[in-house]
């Protein structure tokens, strides 16, 4: 931003040099390439390394060196300006998280039908319950079995944070929690948290028997992990990726913003039990 702001001189007015107005263009468009790579090789951590502040200003300075060379070569380049303006009001892309739909247990019926297309609520309800380990237990202390439904409220990372910090926070002090947990449904960001919750459980959670609870200390690692920072990779597609595709049609594939948050959300769990911790 510097440079380009100290030069500006130089290539303002009829008379202002045009080959620095050439060699600032080319050199943008060279260090432009150059992050773009980067941020596909490395959708995640080289956008936590630089941070948010640091893409928003590089993109800025692109965007502003990009109009200063419209201005200076106006003849040749607004025609071509005018084009990239339409694409960008113009030009609409779709931005969805990928969905995996499970075929059924063994290998039953068609696999392209969700499973929960084949099964009633109740029917589901009484599956589940059946299959309880300590089921058994209770009905020996003809006690009734304990069944939480989850429900996350929204509002972006906070929601999420809180989601995934009390839900954790239940099981670690309650280790008998999941088995215990029928459905839980959010709204936004709580159904991030409760995602990533779900992400962390281990294989077993099923125990034969009642463990009871007891207080316990917040996981220095789950703090870690709802404190990572998932802006940084979706600005960085964002910047470098759902914008020039905006502009040019598509031309760099599919991967977007959406796509990086995954990845985002992968990677800070990368130390779960399960191999992808959002197909859970």
């Amino acid at each position: 931003v510097l440079v380009q702001l100290g030069l500006s001189r130089r290539i303002q007015g009829p008379r202002g040099d045009s080959k620095i107005a050439l060699a600032i263009a080319g050199g943008a468009v060279l260090a432009w390439i150059s992050i773009y790579i980067a941020v596909t090789l490395s959708p995640v951590e080289v956008p936590r390394y630089l941070g948010a502040a640091t893409l928003t200003f590089m993109f800025l300075s692109f965007v502003a060196i990009s109009c200063q060379t419209v201005f200076r070569f106006p003849l040749f380049l607004a025609p071509l300006f005018g084009l990239v303006v339409a694409a960008f009001f113009f030009h609409e892309r779709e931005h969805k998280i990928e969905l995996t739909e499970f075929a059924l247990a063994g290998g039953e019926g068609d696999p392209s039908e969700s499973v929960r297309s084949q099964a009633s609520l109740q029917q589901a309800f009484a599956t589940w319950l059946l299959s309880r380990n300590d089921l058994d237990e209770y009905r020996r202390r003809k006690v009734p079995y304990p069944v939480f439904l989850v429900a996350s409220q929204g509002g972006g990372g906070y929601a999420a944070a809180h989601a995934d910090l009390f839900l954790s926070k239940v099981q670690s002090s309650c280790p008998n929690f999941a088995q215990h947990l029928f459905a839980a449904v959010g709204v936004s960001g709580g159904a991030v948290g409760n995602a990533m919750f779900m992400a962390r459980l281990p294989d077993e959670t099923n125990h034969d028997s009642s463990k009871g609870c007891q207080t316990g200390a917040a996981d220095e690692r789950l703090l870690r992990e709802v404190a990572a920072d998932n802006l940084s990779p979706i600005l960085a597609a964002l910047y470098f990726r759902d914008f020039p595709n905006k502009i040019l049609f598509g031309v760099f594939g599919g991967l977007d913003r959406s796509s990086a948050f995954k990845s985002s959300i992968v990677t800070t769990l990368a130390n779960a039990n399960n191999v992808d911790p959002l197909s859970w």
